[in-house]
């Protein structure tokens, strides 16, 4: 049985610390964790561009051999200078960036919070267990249909402001 329900913790924010970024030493270091049931970050901030990139390419690998997603159920984070095009990772420039609800401190939960954590435990593994790489690209083409509409009304309601401004000036 999971963790989190066993021992009614909530997800707090775990930081995975690596001095040597070959492949070897990522995929044992992350299949030791729990990824997927608590959040992590990884820092990368005071790395070159190159172990960044070495970093970021062998994380990459070890995710799509596992099919483990990086924003769910709970997110990977990476910390550092890196372009968000480049990464499949939720970039972040600073640990000050990372989200304030995964700080928590542990305390024992409420009757109220452990059937809520539990719902939660039950919810984050369906998720884990589903294809998210066809439903993030799915998402992202709304998002881009859904902006590209939004700009579209703004042209036509642009247009539809002068079109009355003409028609009131004859």
């Amino acid at each position: 049985m999971d963790d989190n329900l066993t021992n009614n913790r909530l997800p707090i924010l775990e930081e995975l610390k690596l001095i040597d970024f070959d492949y070897k030493n990522i995929e044992y270091a992350l299949s030791h964790l729990r990824i997927g049931q608590v959040p992590y970050y990884i820092d990368l901030s005071d790395k070159n561009e190159q172990e960044i990139k070495k970093a970021i390419d062998h994380l990459t690998k070890y995710f799509k051999n596992n099919n483990h997603n990086p924003l769910f159920p709970y997110p990977f984070y990476v910390i550092g200078k890196i372009n968000k095009n480049d990464s499949i990772f939720p970039v972040l420039t600073d640990k000050s960036h990372l989200p304030g609800h995964f700080f928590s401190k542990s305390r024992r939960l409420k009757n109220k919070e452990v059937s809520l954590l539990n719902k939660n435990v039950i919810t984050a593994t369906k998720i884990a267990q589903d294809d998210l790489t066809n439903k993030v690209k799915e998402i992202k083409m709304i998002m881009r249909e859904r902006a590209d509409l939004g700009k579209y009304t703004k042209e036509a309601i642009f247009y539809e402001k002068i079109l009355k401004q003409i028609k009131t000036n004859d």
